[in-house]
């Protein structure tokens, strides 16, 4: 679970520290920098999982305006057990001369002990049991913890963890069918749904059996999703439905492309193979807005079965008064930003003997207890 996000010096975040628990509604204005949250959470987690140069994902232009410091601090804190809680540190140091980013500070603890960390003439310092004191020479413009993955238990397991932290902003308009291979990180827009469900047949069948049980009950007529050969190392997800008027039993269910299906069905499809994909090994979902495209009998189903998944840790940005009247109590934080100035957070507070919705205390401004 990530118990912490410190970020200084992007965008709005500017010495923004944010502690979390199991579930959170972030709450807040438009411009308030709930998304902005969000959006650091999918650039880590796409830098440090795929590998890459940081100017690809950390360009000079996500400085903070106002300020004339070049470089940018992240720090994520993430509990996996009782005996393995992690912290990771990256620091960015951009040349706005040059035109150029390198990685200025990366390290690594596991429960208060190094595991990596960059030495000052750059190179990188290992404190491995096995393998104490071993220096690697690196890239300056990537960080490290790609390249160590696989070769250390102990950053692998952090590694991998990245692989369990999904950041959805749902487009079902470019939900596309056609897979050329499987691919194991989900795209924002779930654009790559189709192969990336690809591999979830591959590797976990159970989470596709229960997530055509959970569209049966959703879907009046739905059948089952299934992914069909359309050349050489391409497939092509299709859905197959059953007519309850006019139908036999033998009669085979209707198909469909996944374009043909509305929006809302494609949304709901993504956000449900994202419940199943999570509920044996758990992880963190950030959604921001999942009722766009759906209705709200819709989604509400979805939001209770993920909140019984006591091993998925959630944050959800949504306006939605039932959303708000569901989350905010007890698991809603209050972003606020001044005067266009940086971010600050505080825990959602309804004022004293209030007899009104939390969802109508944000509509009349009376949040913050007052």
């Amino acid at each position: 679970m990530l118990t912490r996000l410190y970020v200084d010096n992007y965008k709005c975040l500017v010495n923004f520290d944010l502690r979390l628990e199991r579930e959170h509604l972030l709450m807040g204005g438009n411009g308030s920098g709930k998304s902005t949250v969000l959006e650091v959470l999918s650039t880590l987690r796409l830098l440090l999982h795929r590998g890459g140069m940081v100017d690809e994902f950390l360009p000079a232009s996500s400085l903070t305006r106002w300020q004339r410091r070049t470089r940018q601090t992240f720090e994520v804190e993430v509990t996996l057990d009782a005996q393995s809680q992690y912290r990771y540190r990256l620091e960015v140091e951009h040349d706005l001369q040059q035109g150029t980013s390198v990685v200025a500070g990366e390290e690594l603890h596991l429960s208060g002990r190094p595991l990596y960390e960059l030495t000052p003439q750059g190179a990188v310092q290992l404190h491995q049991e096995d393998e104490p004191g071993v220096v690697f020479l690196r890239s300056p413009s990537q960080p490290v913890l790609p390249m160590l993955s696989g070769s250390y238990e102990r950053i692998t397991r952090f590694h991998r963890w990245l692989e369990r932290l999904f950041v959805v902003r749902i487009d079902p308009r470019r939900m596309m069918g056609r897979s050329e291979k499987e691919e194991s990180v989900l795209e924002e827009d779930l654009s790559n749904f189709a192969s990336w469900y690809r591999q979830l047949t591959q590797e976990r069948l159970d989470a596709v059996v229960h997530l055509r049980g959970s569209l049966r009950e959703i879907f009046a007529g739905f059948d089952s999703l299934v992914l069909k050969s359309s050349g050489e190392g391409i497939r092509t997800l299709r859905s197959l439905w059953k007519r309850s008027e006019g139908g036999t039993e033998s009669q085979p269910p209707d198909e469909y492309s996944f374009e043909e299906l509305s929006d809302g069905q494609r949304a709901l499809i993504g956000l449900y193979a994202l419940l199943h994909a999570l509920e044996e090994g758990g992880g963190t979902l950030c959604i921001d807005e999942p009722d766009n495209f759906v209705a709200l009998r819709e989604i509400q189903p979805f939001l209770l079965a993920l909140r019984e998944q006591e091993r998925t840790q959630t944050l959800v940005i949504s306006h939605h008064p039932e959303i708000i009247n569901l989350l905010a109590p007890g698991a809603g934080l209050q972003f606020e930003r001044i005067a266009g100035g940086p971010v600050r957070v505080s825990p959602f507070k309804a004022p004293s003997g209030a007899a009104v919705t939390p969802a109508e205390l944000v509509a009349r401004g009376w949040e913050d207890g007052r």
